[in-house]
């Protein structure tokens, strides 16, 4: 059984930009007029904090960081302390795109070919093309360069993926180096790829195919066709198995794969939209979990529908405190969950947090 509990309502100063859960049973929010860190399981105190003033791009991280971007480089910030942890000045950065991996950041930098006259010496460094550099977290130092097409990377097992448009990649994050490369069709929507188990599961919305690749030697291990489009990207469950959200005529079911073999554990309908004008936009966003339940918010209806992991059994509908059934009703822009609450945020900066109890029926 679950059950929800208004804890605190806040008016944030400013616009949000990001939100992030911390450590200490806190939640980090950027806002346009810097940041705040809203203490969700103690006093629910609100503090601004003057690390930066907000502006730039930001990549949220795990804990008490974050990535700002600006066009002068980026800098990894300890919210908590108030202070930038280190800075990389390079012009190079300002459009680079940046995807944390574990205990480093993946960035890729696309340097372009320097126009000279037929009279000047080509340019010694550096060389044009496009970059993956692997950064260490912890000293902001650069552990590898290789040159890869842009796309995005995946942390998992012994190494990273690289998708691109042509192909997946697995790299050695040593060294940077290829360990195997898949081609794949151009004419496809291929969704993230997740790594389970051994094996890394790619699937393609335009063709409603799910592939399995061995995570050592990049060989194709199955194929299955899905009985409905994706509505949320793939993931992996602490458990071990694969977790798909598939959308069809205003019903949205969750599937759990035994990623060895493609095989449905289990295969449960989360809710079903009676009106069109119900659909289920809310599950658009990715499930929490607390516990061995998963909590999908189904904005439509103002509840949390939870769903037990071991079971696939989806659980009575929890409605929301009256506070945050409001929220919802003017909009929501993140959620997140720290500990046994759940953050929810307006666009606005008008923060809700419910505390989430899970228990027997």
């Amino acid at each position: 059984s679950v059950k929800l509990a208004l804890q605190c309502q806040q008016n944030l100063p400013g616009m949000l930009r990001w939100q992030q859960a911390a450590s200490g049973g806190a939640f980090w929010i950027g806002l346009d007029s810097g940041y705040c860190k809203v203490e969700a399981l103690a006093a629910a105190k609100l503090r601004a904090n003057s690390a930066a003033d907000g502006s730039g791009r930001t990549v949220t991280l795990d804990g008490d960081q974050v990535v700002l971007q600006t066009l002068g480089g980026f800098a990894l910030i300890d919210l908590a302390q108030g202070k930038v942890l280190w800075k990389l000045d390079d012009a190079e950065y300002a459009n680079a795109t940046i995807r944390p991996c574990g205990q480093h950041l993946a960035v890729f930098v696309r340097i372009p070919p320097t126009q000279t006259a037929a009279s000047d010496k080509p340019p010694a460094t550096p060389k044009p093309g496009s970059f993956l550099r692997w950064i260490e977290r912890a000293s902001g130092k650069e552990a590898w360069q290789a040159e890869y097409e842009p796309g995005r990377v995946c942390l998992g097992g012994a190494g990273a993926t690289l998708l691109t448009e042509r192909e997946l990649i697995g790299i050695d994050s040593a060294n940077g180096k290829p360990r195997w490369r898949v081609p794949l069709s151009r004419q496809a929507l291929w969704r993230e790829p997740v790594h389970v188990g051994d094996a890394w599961l790619l699937v393609d919305d335009m063709s409603r195919m799910l592939e399995a690749y061995d995570a050592a030697s990049g060989e194709l291990r199955y194929r299955r066709k899905l009985e409905a489009p994706l509505c949320l990207d793939p993931f992996r469950s602490d458990g071990g198995e694969a977790l798909l959200y598939t959308s069809q005529n205003g019903v949205v079911a969750a599937l759990s794969l035994d990623a060895a073999t493609g095989r449905v554990r289990w295969q449960s309908a989360i809710a079903e939209a009676s009106e069109t004008s119900k659909r289920l936009q809310g599950l658009g966003m990715a499930p929490l979990r607390i516990h061995n339940v998963l909590l999908h918010l189904d904005v439509a209806r103002g509840v949390v529908w939870p769903l037990d992991l071991k079971s696939g059994r989806v659980l009575a509908p929890v409605k929301l405190p009256a506070e945050a059934e409001a929220t919802l009703g003017r909009s929501i822009a993140a959620w997140s969950l720290q500990g046994d609450a759940i953050c929810l945020v307006e666009p606005w900066g008008r923060t809700t947090v419910v505390k989430v109890s899970v228990g027997q029926p």
